[in-house]
């Protein structure tokens, strides 16, 4: 179902050069603080597009605990729900049973889609929401290269956050 997905142009030539690398756990953390446990990134195209990734059944059309769905059965929705038809998992959860991940959107752009990230919450019982940390690709790596700048000799600023106000939960 996702081979139709073509991944960022960005981010095929950081797999290809070796340079999409995980930044540190404290560098998500910061950056998506409603990610709480450790996650890894997917390290090839293979990893990426292979479709497998989504946490409900496979002859469900949708999932309110995961908050995933497939658009082809059950027609269009956004955020809070992942279209499991329409994302790639980027990152993935280091401990199994953690259920998180990174995801790239496409919903909102087959060029340069938003990067999206799950999120547990405590109510009813529990469930995943999904909920955006960039509005592109390109902006999140741009995050994650101020992020990873080192800091100038006594400045005291920190890296921006993914959930700034310019991307609220």
């Amino acid at each position: 179902m996702k081979r139709h997905l073509q991944l960022p142009a960005l981010l095929g030539e950081m797999l290809a050069d070796g340079s999409w690398k995980h930044p540190g756990d404290e560098v998500i953390s910061r950056l998506i603080p409603f990610i709480r446990e450790p996650l890894q990134f997917r390290s090839s195209v293979e990893q990426i597009t292979t479709p497998q990734d989504c946490l409900m059944g496979p002859d469900e059309a949708e999932n309110a605990t995961f908050h995933e769905y497939r658009g082809s059965q059950v027609g269009p929705r956004d955020l809070p729900w992942l279209d499991v038809e329409q994302s790639l998992l980027i990152a993935i959860n280091r401990i199994p049973g953690d259920d998180l991940a990174i995801a790239l959107d496409y919903r909102s752009s087959v060029e340069d889609p938003r990067v999206i990230a799950s999120e547990w919450v405590d109510t009813d019982g529990g469930c995943c929401l999904w909920r955006e940390v960039a509005p592109t690709f390109a902006a999140f790596l741009a995050q994650l290269a101020t992020a990873t700048q080192p800091l100038l000799p006594g400045s005291a600023a920190a890296p921006p956050r993914l959930d700034s106000p310019a991307n609220p939960p």
